[in-house]
């Protein structure tokens, strides 16, 4: 009954086998004139959703809502994906038991501020269940954005590593490690993870590349874990000692979704 603003979220437990839907209504005004309103609807609790983003500077963004009604803390962790699906920043969140969490995504993510106009994706992952909603706000108004729990999840790299350059012949062990929130990087009938390399040795040609196929075992039905694997470069017998060079990596999982690529220097 005042104009005192507060913030929180409301659990609602029912007894029996009773179906009960429920929304919230959120409104803008222009002075005393309603100028927009959103309803969305009960956000069950997951453990992963995918939402659209499109933030562009002074004229909108995408806020984002989580509520854990878990006794114990939960931490969410956030990945920005741009419009080619390659993965731009990623965030974690702790969320304090029966705690809440309401930002806008360039609070979150506060390099989004300086882009003029990102057109991409917000995904979220935790290991025990959450609640969450989106609103866009563009030029004083609002919209309901739908949060997906069955969202397409590119793999991501995110760390690579070599262990060995060797000059003869020519030949790059590397390890790499992946998060992939839908556990399809390597499954039961596919357990080879398939993808691409290559090496740029600074001579002018581009980049010798060519196909590569690693032992997926240790990702089998799992969200991350580190994968091994060597690549010689196709038509590159040995090279001097003390050449450096770069080395580029991307995979893809069971369904065929490409990960970042991801390069590093390295020296023979």
């Amino acid at each position: 009954g005042d104009d005192t603003l507060r913030s929180g979220w409301i659990r609602l437990t029912l007894s029996g086998n009773v179906h009960l839907i429920a929304n919230a209504v959120f409104q803008t005004f222009n002075g005393a004139s309603l100028a927009s309103e959103a309803s969305v609807l009960e956000s069950p609790p997951t453990t992963r959703g995918l939402v659209y983003v499109k933030s562009q500077s002074n004229l909108g963004t995408v806020g984002v809502a989580f509520a854990n009604s878990q006794t114990t803390s939960s931490t969410i962790t956030l990945q920005l994906f741009d419009r080619m699906g390659f993965v731009s920043a990623t965030q974690d969140i702790t969320l304090p038991p029966n705690g809440h969490l309401a930002r806008f995504v360039t609070e979150i993510f506060p390099q989004l501020a300086s882009v003029a106009d990102f057109d991409g994706a917000l995904s979220m992952h935790s290991s025990t269940a959450f609640s969450a909603l989106a609103l866009r706000l563009s030029s004083g108004k609002i919209a309901t954005l739908p949060v997906d729990s069955n969202g397409m999840y590119r793999p991501s790299i995110t760390a690579l590593r070599v262990t060995r350059a060797q000059r003869s012949p020519a030949q790059v062990n590397f390890e790499i490690d992946i998060t992939d929130f839908d556990s399809d990087a390597a499954t039961a009938s596919a357990t080879t993870v398939q993808g691409s390399a290559g090496v740029d040795f600074g001579d002018g040609n581009g980049v010798d590349a060519g196909n590569i196929s690693l032992d997926g075992t240790a990702l089998l039905n799992k969200a991350s874990g580190t994968l091994r694997g060597t690549f010689q470069p196709p038509g590159v017998s040995s090279v001097p000692s003390g050449l450096q060079a770069a080395f580029y990596i991307v995979i893809a999982d069971a369904a065929g979704n490409e990960s970042n690529v991801v390069g590093i220097l390295i020296q023979f």
